[in-house]
């Protein structure tokens, strides 16, 4: 089993002084490991932070704002789930392209008839 960290936790005063939090001050002041939250930010679960991948040397840069994790230490925050939101717009586009295109077609066969 993973040993829990015994250093203290950050405190929001101490959070805010940074300008990007580092991953292993994020999850001491979460209660998390820095294994958890630099997974969150790369899977884009997590609303204080992003993780961006270098694919020429296939490293990740992590920026965390200070605001926004004491914001979801303090109030939450739902998860966001990337795929999901992508299928969901998606599926709105979809459905107005169908829309859009049914109009066109509707058009074109009452111009067809008077031609």
């Amino acid at each position: 089993m993973p040993k829990r960290s015994t250093a203290p936790r950050p405190t929001d005063e101490e959070i805010l002084r940074y300008d990007n939090v580092p991953p292993t001050v994020a999850g001491l002041y979460l209660g998390n490991s820095s294994t958890t939250i630099v997974r969150a930010l790369q899977q884009g679960r997590v609303p204080f932070g992003w993780a961006a991948l270098n694919e020429d040397t296939g490293t990740y840069t992590y920026n965390i704002s200070p605001g926004g994790l004491v914001e979801y230490k303090h109030h939450g925050g739902s998860p966001v789930d990337l795929s999901l939101m992508q299928a969901l717009m998606r599926e709105a586009v979809d459905r107005i392209l169908a829309e859009r295109l049914s109009g066109v077609r509707a058009a074109m066969t009452a111009l067809e008839r008077v031609v």
